[in-house]
């Protein structure tokens, strides 16, 4: 995708951004959608990893996904946590599970972004 010239600046490249099918220009710093590149970037920072859909697991916009390499260095514990909490909220959506599920998909992210970053 980043072999993709930039129609309005005309020397940039698009790259990708962590927003589902959005594209911005390195030069210009003009963003696009593009539909027809479904994938999705790891919420780390700087982080080059992408996904695209999955056979059960289909993207969709506000979409979140953290990488592997991102993924083990957070604490088996909380990653536990966070698993029951998701197969709660799964068998019981109540507002108390979801927050409960939002609140730990949170705090894994910062803890990965942390991680990454050497905090």
């Amino acid at each position: 995708m980043s072999d993709r010239l930039c129609p309005w600046c005309k020397i940039g490249h698009f790259q990708r951004t962590p927003w589902l099918y959005t594209y911005q220009c390195d030069e210009c710093g003009t963003a696009t959608v593009i539909e027809e590149e479904r994938r999705i970037c790891c919420i780390v920072p700087f982080c080059r990893r992408t996904r695209g859909d999955r056979k059960g697991s289909l993207l969709t916009p506000g979409m979140e996904w953290i990488c592997r390499a991102h993924w083990t260095p957070i604490r088996l514990e909380r990653r536990k946590v966070y698993r029951r909490a998701l197969n709660a909220f799964k068998d019981n959506p109540t507002d108390k599970n979801r927050d409960i599920a939002f609140g730990l998909w949170g705090a894994m992210k910062r803890e990965a972004i942390e991680r990454a970053a050497g905090i």
